[in-house]
């Protein structure tokens, strides 16, 4: 009989956690072995927007040598939405960048929070250069919709390393195709893997990986083992740190 459902990472979207609970199977997360895997993927998602790396790539492999001026991270606003241990992670890079960092958050830490501005969600939004998503994913509707999107500067860039689920993506498509954001980052996305006609897939303004901002071979490793350790915890009558249900 199956008692336990060990996932080694922090999301449980694929697992029915109603039907688990009803059968009395314990299901389990990792927290905490890859926030700092995904911080530094939503840099680097940060950085290629900035620097605007996919079209320079593209004409390096086009035997092209461009040259287009790009922009810097220090100064810029950072709005982060999610202030768990990756929103806290990327928060801690964009102070260390120079970075002002604006968070929206239910459970402000401002005892280890130096230099960060906690404010609404509002104004987190309307105030950030790049706004990156933290949060966990919500039963209702995406937590950026097109209002959200209409409220951003026309220059700012979206960052998703958290969850399809939060981003109203054909608002999305519609915002970066006229101009209402500047262009987005995206790890994840509401149908995964990514569909062929997906019209996210060949705007030059948008830089897409796949779902791998926890991928590290050190959070893996991490993550197996406390995954491994929630099992041993369950058989041993004991409630891992990670218990969802």
């Amino acid at each position: 009989m199956l008692k336990v459902i060990a996932r080694a990472g922090v999301g449980y979207d694929n697992v029915d956690i109603d039907a688990a609970a009803e059968l009395g199977i314990r299901v389990c997360n990792t927290p905490g072995v890859n926030h700092h895997a995904v911080a530094e993927l939503a840099l680097a998602l940060m950085l290629a927007c900035a620097r605007r790396l996919n079209t320079v790539l593209a004409g390096v492999d086009d035997g092209g040598w461009p040259r287009e001026a790009g922009t810097e991270l220090r100064g810029k606003s950072l709005g982060v939405i999610g202030y768990g241990p990756s929103g806290k992670a990327i928060a801690a890079l964009g102070v260390a960048l120079g970075m002002r960092v604006l968070v929206s958050t239910a459970h402000p830490d401002s005892e280890q929070s130096s230099g960060i501005e906690f404010a609404d969600f509002d104004t987190t939004i309307k105030a950030a250069d790049y706004l990156s998503l933290h949060s966990r994913a919500g039963k209702g509707d995406p937590i950026i919709d097109a209002a959200s999107l209409s409220a951003m500067k026309n220059s700012a860039i979206l960052i998703n390393t958290a969850r399809g689920s939060l981003v109203d993506e054909a608002a999305l498509v519609e915002a970066l195709k006229t101009g209402e954001i500047a262009g987005a980052g995206l790890d994840v996305l509401q149908r995964e893997p990514m569909v062929e006609d997906n019209p996210l897939r060949t705007m030059s303004n948008v830089v897409i990986t796949s779902h791998l901002a926890g991928q590290t071979l050190e959070a893996r490793e991490r993550a197996g083992v406390a995954a491994a350790q929630a099992i041993i915890d369950v058989l041993d009558g004991k409630t891992p740190q990670g218990t969802v249900v």
